[in-house]
């Protein structure tokens, strides 16, 4: 579906479920997390009923997999990999539209990509 040249490598089935980062924090689950030979991530959701805030609720998946990423004084950011948060959903969120594919990026106010780390 993304047409990448590097093939995924692993693929977790297990339940990917993550606690918040603070006692206050929620946390997640989601279906699949895979990675590729270039170790972008592929967090993977499928919904079959409707969830009105899933793009939020994918942004939550990737910022939280980049908070697991960047450890205190042990990483820079300029060697990030991309986070694909990917969802299957039975139920339309963009009402207004028929396409079925949609592909979402971090632009600025001139439509120019600012940030290719995390598309949605």
């Amino acid at each position: 579906m993304l047409q990448f040249e590097s093939p995924i490598e692993t693929i977790d089935f297990l339940r990917n479920e993550f606690g918040g980062v603070t006692q206050n924090a929620r946390g997640g689950l989601y279906d699949l997390i895979c990675k590729d030979e270039k170790q972008r991530t592929f967090i993977v959701e499928m919904q079959l009923g409707y969830y009105k805030h899933f793009i939020q609720r994918s942004k939550f998946y990737a910022f939280h997999r980049f908070n697991t990423l960047v450890a205190k004084s042990q990483y820079t950011f300029n060697d990030l990999t991309p986070i694909y948060c990917i969802g299957f959903l039975t139920k339309p969120i963009f009402p207004k539209t028929k396409t079925y594919y949609h592909y979402g990026t971090l632009k600025n106010q001139l439509g120019e990509e600012m940030d290719a780390q995390l598309p949605t």
